[in-house]
């Protein structure tokens, strides 16, 4: 669950390669990120695509792209909340 949430901050607001994300999250392994992307991809909260192209690339992309400020604005009311003990 830790990972997921960290990973879920740390994603780009549009789309990222793997290595881009692994690298904005230090000291995770490439397999805890793999699993936790998966995870995150089963319940419908990011959606993997794959880009034939020279090399086949991987980019992993939020499934709400066109929303990333709804996101946040939730999350801060929630951090609002939460710190307000409410």
């Amino acid at each position: 669950m830790f990972y997921s949430i960290l990973t879920l901050s740390k994603m780009p607001e549009r789309r990222g390669h793997f290595s881009e994300i692994k690298r904005s999250i230090p000291g995770i392994s490439q397999r805890m990120l793999t699993a936790t992307l998966r995870n995150l991809e089963r319940y419908g909260i990011l959606q993997r695509e794959i880009f034939a192209k020279l090399d086949p690339m991987k980019e992993i992309g939020v499934w709400i792209v066109g929303n990333w400020s709804t996101i946040r604005s939730s999350r801060t009311e929630f951090d609002n909340r939460l710190r307000l003990g409410k």
